[in-house]
């Protein structure tokens, strides 16, 4: 759930920008655990949600992550730029909000990823990581995500990942890995 904090008609668009950001999560998690067939499928999606963002990103907004006290994500908050330099007296006092309140950025910015609800904030690494989706996902620190456990082959084949056999298994010519 987000809360929009905004002057006027914006909301709406404020509140679209989370969705999109939320999607944009999603289909990296996707590209990353498939192969080029189902990268493709993914691209039309993906072409429109960045489109969006685009012209979204022009209102000014900045994006804080308000933490339970286990540091994980429970809600991300948009606010208006003009809010920035006080957001979290903002965020405690008029919007009664209780923190703490981290912020992040939709292009993971400083902090490697955009927060989430449910992902974790590292204050070590003064990073988002987002959950582990696999029990054989293997972290990577230097992006502060969850990788599989072998790269992609190079050979030229075509590849889907499977998560039966934990490996990338050679796909057939008519096979698409979303069905």
């Amino acid at each position: 759930m987000a809360v929009a904090v905004t002057d006027g008609g914006a909301v709406v668009a404020r509140v679209l920008a989370e969705t999109a950001i939320k999607g944009l999560s999603v289909f990296g998690m996707l590209e990353r655990s498939a192969g080029p067939e189902a990268r493709s499928c993914l691209l039309a999606a993906e072409r429109f949600i960045f489109s969006t963002l685009l012209e979204l990103t022009r209102l000014n907004m900045v994006y804080f992550a308000q933490l339970d006290e286990s540091s994980v994500v429970k809600n991300v908050v948009v606010l208006d730029d003009e809010h920035h330099a006080n957001a979290e007296e903002f965020l405690t006092n008029t919007l009664k909000l209780d923190g703490p309140f981290v912020e992040t950025w939709v292009d993971g910015g400083p902090r490697k990823n955009y927060a989430s609800v449910g992902f974790t904030y590292d204050k070590s690494r003064d990073a988002f990581i987002p959950k582990k989706t696999r029990d054989y996902m293997v972290f990577n620190e230097e992006t502060c995500n969850w990788d599989l456990p072998e790269k992609y082959p190079n050979d030229g084949k075509r590849y889907h990942w499977s998560d039966a056999d934990v490996r990338w298994v050679e796909t057939p010519e008519n096979f698409c890995p979303l069905y």
